[in-house]
């Protein structure tokens, strides 16, 4: 069913060719009545066609859904456990480190949920999360953190898809089977 959505304002960067896609200019943006068929954007329209589905725009700006390219899922809401870090990046790496002791697959699980649900209420369509690679016992293992976040990412496939990016420590390029 189409969709008409009445007093709308779209940035005009984010128009192809504004002076096509109806509407009225206002400074930065493009003001009227936006018509949607199909789930695409056709354009603003005077004359929407007939049975279209109506909702009040109320003047607000419509953008395109937002994207979170660079999270760290496995450490979402873990500075409350770490206490006073210090002031360098190389203490709050320690101190994320020693955290992950208390990282148990629920702990993950739960953590990244409650992230993803918040990124998902702010309008964020995609995510992509780095994961630390490389630490610990054995550097060539698949950390605990990949393999839920695998599974969370499954578990979110319809809602915001996310895509995993492992993020080993920069010595490890330095052996030649890792690299």
């Amino acid at each position: 069913m189409p969709i008409l959505i009445r007093n709308i304002a779209v940035p005009r960067s984010l128009i192809a060719n504004p002076d096509r896609f109806g509407g009225k200019a206002d400074g930065d943006l493009q003001r009227g009545d936006l018509l949607v068929m199909d789930d695409r954007v056709i354009g603003f329209t005077q004359r929407p066609p007939e049975g279209v589905q109506v909702i009040t725009g109320a003047g607000r700006i419509l953008l395109p859904p937002l994207i979170e390219p660079h999270l760290h899922l496995d450490k979402a809401f873990s500075l409350p456990r770490l206490g006073a870090v210090g002031g360098d990046l190389m203490a709050a790496i320690a101190a994320q480190e020693a955290d992950k002791a208390h990282w148990t697959d629920d702990d993950l699980r739960h953590r990244a949920n409650r992230a993803l649900a918040e990124l998902q209420a702010a309008g964020v369509s995609h995510a992509r999360s780095h994961v630390d690679w490389g630490m610990g016992d054995d550097p060539h293992a698949t950390p605990r953190a990949w393999n839920v976040l695998a599974e969370v990412a499954q578990d979110w496939a319809g809602r915001v898809p996310l895509r995993l990016s492992c993020l080993p420590e920069i010595d490890a390029f330095a052996e030649p089977a890792t690299a």
